[in-house]
């Protein structure tokens, strides 16, 4: 969209704070392993307050094999035992309430990933899904392998067809939480100013 999203501005919080807080704020008072996937030219490492101590950064790496959510995915769960909670940077609709079932159900059921699905008929969103350790395996060998990444909705496609994975259908009460925003016309005007921007 000609812009960074990670830096615009959402009701005046910047979207990638405003992502990393919502994770906090779901995860309460469990302990958290909160992980940002970015590019290091990004600089949100350097704009990070005393507050994102706990953040582990994970930069894309040069190779090109390597870029893309699911190359981030499999580094995230290369960095943890259990599985991992991936939300997007440009989903503001998103809120704690959400994230916290999504990861309920997934403590629930931990053989297998769980993905979020809206609309009719449901659409499956990668990007607001809990990734299982098994996904573990099968991520961390595209990654080895330098090939090509498979589409996102492509692997839970399958995933779901092997049983290795769970869908969670919103009601129409949560009609948009998982709107994203990737073009100009989806930011409200008052809402396109970028961080560091008056």
């Amino acid at each position: 969209m000609g812009r960074d999203k990670a830096l615009l501005k959402w009701r005046g919080e910047p979207m990638w704070r405003r992502q990393v807080r919502l994770l906090r704020e779901a995860a309460e008072d469990v302990p958290l392993h909160l992980m940002v996937g970015c590019r290091e030219a990004q600089n949100l490492h350097r704009m990070s307050g005393s507050d994102d101590v706990e953040v582990e950064w994970l930069f894309d790496p040069v190779s090109e094999a390597e870029t893309g959510p699911l190359a981030v995915v499999a580094r995230a769960l290369s960095r943890t035992s259990g599985g991992v909670l991936v939300i997007a940077v440009d989903m503001p609709n998103l809120d704690a309430e959400l994230l916290r079932a999504l990861w309920a159900r997934a403590e629930q059921d931990p053989d297998r990933s769980w993905v979020v699905a809206e609309g009719s008929p449901a659409q499956v969103e990668p990007l607001c899904a809990v990734y299982s350790a098994g996904a573990r395996r099968e991520l961390m060998g595209y990654a080895a392998g330098g090939g090509r990444w498979p589409a996102l909705r492509q692997i839970w496609t399958r995933w779901m067809a092997e049983g290795k994975a769970a869908t969670w259908e919103l009601d129409a009460a949560s009609a948009g939480k998982l709107r994203n925003c990737n073009l100009p016309e989806d930011w409200p005007e008052d809402e396109a100013s970028s961080e560091g921007e008056t």
